[in-house]
């Protein structure tokens, strides 16, 4: 028989953050919970709702599931007028979601700043296209202005997240400001010129999701090379540019071709790292019918 895994609610609170860890939105000092809900859960979860009349104070959709985020006292009016935040929907529902979503990451480095403080420039002369997603960033910036936010956190910690923070030479970033959301990834370089914090091409910013007042930047994470590069459906359309459609081609057939040979020997466990399997994944790849 095979087994099945039951979608389950998760939640978040501030006493589950790891050492170092923040939601920049979501400040320890108040009271609030992240609710994941899978879509096979959420009826009966929206039926509690509406019977306890509970209203969470943001809910977005994200891949498989409902995010609700419940802050104790404050509605969503509220949190958007408390950090300066101007929505609109003008493509919907679902990418306002993805905008909002990207604010709900954990980071570890991050802040706030007045406007004044950070200098951002769009270069008009960078091709949107090869651009896209992509920027540079100040090793002075984070130095500077990332590094001390560091402070208060163990020897130990603040040493290893000091080194990761001084050493990678690529971050994922999220940057809001008046002009909307700045995502993707900046190249870490030692100066930029002018005295310039952070570059990205003109027309960059996603304006469905803007902050007034103060400027946010955020690299929830430091990007590390892999010995093995996995390229998933989105990716692939991205590359396109980069990348001859002959040579993705090239790459796909011999991909199908070890999967047809792993089939043909029985060696299916040479597939779980061509899938990203992890030690939590590998439990759910295990009752895989082509593993059968």
């Amino acid at each position: 028989m095979t087994k099945t895994h039951q979608p389950t609610i998760t939640t978040i609170r501030p006493s589950d953050l790891a050492i170092g860890e923040h939601y920049p939105y979501l400040p320890t000092s108040w009271s609030w919970e992240i609710r994941n809900i899978p879509f096979a859960c959420w009826p009966a979860e929206a039926g509690r709702l509406a019977r306890e009349g509970i209203t969470p104070t943001l809910r977005l959709v994200k891949d498989d599931k409902v995010v609700d985020i419940h802050i104790d006292g404050m509605t969503t009016a509220q949190f958007m007028a408390h950090w300066g935040l101007d929505a609109r929907l003008t493509e919907g529902g679902f990418v306002l979601s993805k905008r909002l979503s990207r604010l709900m990451h954990p980071h570890r480095y991050w802040a706030f700043f007045d406007p004044a403080a950070i200098h951002i420039v769009h270069r008009r002369d960078w091709n949107g296209t090869l651009w896209d997603g992509c920027g540079r960033i100040s090793r002075r910036f984070l130095r500077d202005c990332l590094l001390p936010q560091l402070a208060g956190l163990p020897a130990d910690e603040a040493r290893r997240f000091e080194r990761d923070l001084l050493q990678s030479g690529r971050f994922e970033i999220t940057v809001m400001h008046d002009g909307g959301q700045e995502k993707g990834d900046v190249l870490v370089v030692d100066e930029l010129p002018g005295g310039v914090d952070i570059m990205f091409p003109e027309g960059a910013a996603k304006r469905e999701l803007r902050q007034e007042g103060m400027i946010f930047v955020g690299l929830p994470t430091a990007r590390h090379a892999a010995d093995e590069m996995r390229i998933d459906v989105q990716s692939l359309i991205n590359l396109h540019p980069f990348l001859a459609g002959e040579q993705l081609l090239s790459w796909l057939q011999e991909e199908s071709q070890l999967f047809l040979d792993v089939l043909a020997s029985g060696e299916t466990k040479r597939l779980f790292p061509r899938l990203g399997a992890t030690p939590d994944s590998l439990a759910s790849l295990a009752d895989w019918h082509v593993g059968e």
